[in-house]
């Protein structure tokens, strides 16, 4: 059958949108009942969802998606129905979605970062085997070139974009498990370097980039994959002046997989960074942990954690979107390792009081799905499984 693909014949780099992009991904359980990867939009000041049509060709979990400069969402990947090499593209605008040149390898459990140049940057993952492929798409053409490849074949890790243009890949699993390996990539040289590793292996983390321009890493679990594994409730920063790790205060339990990590201002003092870590799998030898409701939260200043107020529900692969107003809305995910577990559910945290409120439900429950802030300020929530 004869495939056609987008192209752009853009000829100048729209204005850059910087998208802060937080990452908690983790294993999930067997999917039971894969969804097609239907799409829908949030919109807070109606508090309302409505449908967005399906990106086709992409898996429906395990994928990536990322606001590009210019406003459209590039959508990645994914597992489902096997492995996925798809690529979509969602124009806000007008609420379609089209079909890209599908990436060279398929693969699931991968890292999607947009760069400062606007090029949107795929990192390894796993499709059957564990993969050290990299993956550039240029926004003006929409076609993927080959990047310089991972010392390391890995997948559920973390890539960060530094202050200094930089990306930072920490941890994720390799062939003998859990690593506490480093890389950074050069846009400039447009080669990988390794960096000082973690002070312990995880995978299932999250890492957060911090004003100062330091990245808190924080829970996962460094055992062998699948899980279960050793789960973890330490944290550290990395500091890309000086190349090193520093530990800092352990969240009060672990947050194995499945969590997600969102940065907020803080309510009274803005030079204040808090970031919050909700929910996840906790501390299990069988695998078989029960999602946790447990929000906790990092200051910067103080370099310690503290517990918030509960989620209404407890969820593991939900998403976590910081909105304009600062609220940070909670979607989908998990309530239980096991069949048919997955929520339509939706709830804000409002960082100013520290009270959850609930939020209309999605029009299809989902989990282990994505989540990207429209430029409108609206939430573009894609695929699941149920």
């Amino acid at each position: 059958m004869c495939q056609t693909y987008l192209m752009s014949t853009e000829t100048t780099m729209p204005a850059c949108t910087l998208l802060f992009v937080l990452a908690g991904c983790s294993s999930t359980p067997s999917p039971s009942r894969a969804l097609a990867p239907t799409a829908e939009i949030y919109d807070p000041a109606a508090d309302a969802w409505q449908r967005a049509g399906s990106p086709g060709s992409v898996g429906s979990f395990a994928l990536t998606a990322t606001l590009l400069s210019g406003g459209k969402v590039a959508v990645v990947g994914g597992n489902g129905q096997g492995h996925s090499a798809g690529a979509e593209l969602y124009d806000a605008a007008t609420g379609t979605w089209t079909r890209m040149e599908p990436l060279p390898a398929a693969r699931h459990g991968h890292a999607s970062v947009l760069l400062a140049d606007g090029r949107l940057l795929v990192v390894g993952g796993f499709n059957g085997a564990y993969l050290e492929d990299c993956e550039t798409l240029d926004p003006r053409t929409l076609r993927w070139s080959p990047a310089a490849r991972l010392a390391i074949a890995r997948d559920r890790h973390t890539a960060t974009l530094l202050d200094d243009g930089r990306v930072l890949v920490a941890g994720g699993f390799t062939a003998r498990g859990a690593t506490a390996s480093v890389e950074l990539y050069d846009t400039k040289s447009g080669r990988w370097t390794p960096a000082l590793s973690m002070t312990t292996p995880r995978a299932y983390h999250t890492a957060t980039l911090l004003s100062n321009g330091k990245v808190l890493v924080a829970g996962g679990e460094n055992g062998e994959r699948p899980p279960p594994g050793d789960n973890l409730e330490t944290a550290e920063i990395y500091d890309p002046q000086s190349g090193t790790w520093t530990g800092t205060g352990s969240l009060s339990m672990p947050h194995a997989y499945g969590q997600t990590a969102s940065l907020l201002a803080g309510a009274t003092d803005a030079k204040e960074d808090r970031v919050f870590v909700a929910g996840g799998e906790g501390n299990s030898t069988a695998g078989d942990a029960p999602a946790l409701p447990t929000v906790e939260e990092y200051g910067s200043s103080r370099r310690t954690w503290r517990t918030l107020g509960p989620l209404a529900s407890p969820r593991f692969f939900h998403t976590a979107t910081v909105l304009p107003d600062g609220k940070l809305l909670v979607t989908g995910g998990y309530d239980r390792n096991g069949e048919s577990s997955a929520l339509s559910s939706a709830e804000l945290f409002d960082p100013g009081t520290g009270k959850w409120i609930p939020a209309a439900s999605m029009a299809t429950a989902r989990a282990h799905h994505a989540a990207v802030l429209l430029p409108d300020g609206k939430v573009l929530v894609i695929g699941g499984d149920h």
